[in-house]
């Protein structure tokens, strides 16, 4: 946590160690990129938090487009 560097090699079992007994797994670190959500959805995660990244960017709904592939919805005027 020092360093808060995550190392998706020793995660990914642990994902599916927990995944495996049927819990509802949460990827809780280390998701930058689409990529990465999707290296945690393979691994048996149901859900991802995303936090040092959305508060990092300089327009954080982009970065949520660009991590869930789903496209904003204009606001109502």
């Amino acid at each position: 946590l020092r360093t808060l560097e995550v190392t998706p090699e020793k995660v990914g079992p642990v994902i599916e160690r927990a995944a495996a007994s049927g819990a509802v797994v949460v990827a809780e670190s280390g998701v930058k990129t689409r990529a990465d959500v999707g290296r945690a959805a393979a691994r048996g995660a149901q859900a991802v938090l995303v936090g040092e990244t959305l508060m990092r960017a300089e327009f954080p709904e982009d970065v949520l487009e660009e991590l869930t592939g789903v496209a904003k919805v204009p606001a109502k005027a």
